[in-house]
């Protein structure tokens, strides 16, 4: 097991505290801040999700979605889809 805890408090827990109250002062409004809260924590999961995959694939000296290496030096060395294939360039010499 990792030692590491969960935060005690979320960043996102006041806006919802906020919402509530809100909501109950004025129910008119329930709606749309119902639609706020489901954009912003979208958002906020998308932007998570992200930056979860990209610290991954950096970890990982992946690129997402492919299989293929990162290239670390692009301006002294070529890319992987200009370089010849070696089977196919080597030349039986006499």
């Amino acid at each position: 097991m990792s030692t590491s805890r969960c935060e005690a408090w979320h960043w996102q827990t006041p806006f919802y505290v906020v919402t509530i109250l809100l909501s109950l002062w004025l129910p008119i409004l329930e709606r749309p801040f119902l639609y706020m809260l489901l954009i912003v924590t979208t958002l906020t999961h998308w932007h998570y999700g992200a930056s979860v995959v990209n610290q991954m694939c950096e970890h990982f000296n992946r690129v997402c979605f492919t299989v293929h290496k990162r290239v670390k030096d692009m301006g002294n060395q070529k890319k992987l889809e200009d370089q010849p294939n070696e089977q196919n360039t080597s030349v039986k010499q006499d």
